[in-house]
């Protein structure tokens, strides 16, 4: 079965200011506060979902790891996973 979300990272300025809104929405955080955890977190780290080419949502990915056996194996954490009131309900938190 095709899933009817694509996943992508940000395109632009204005798909951060999409996401940061849903986020903010989330997570019950004043407007406009969002832009100081994206640069916190870094652009690049943050993913999109998308239903008919609008953004449903994303989440933040932490670059991370854990040592194992003396050696640091490489992992990724997710945080600030948010999707628009609209899409909720749809799948696409648990796609």
């Amino acid at each position: 079965m095709r899933s009817q979300f694509e996943y992508g990272t940000l395109a632009d300025s204005k798909d951060a200011q999409r996401l940061g809104a849903i986020l903010e929405q989330c997570f019950n955080s004043p407007p406009g506060s969002s832009e100081a955890y994206f640069k916190r977190v870094g652009l690049e780290n943050f993913r999109v979902l998308r239903a008919s080419g609008q953004l449903a949502g994303g989440l933040a990915t932490l670059p991370m790891g854990q040592w194992f056996g003396n050696q640091r194996v490489p992992m990724t954490g997710i945080a600030a996973v948010g999707i628009a009131p609209e899409y909720r309900g749809s799948g696409g938190a648990i796609a």
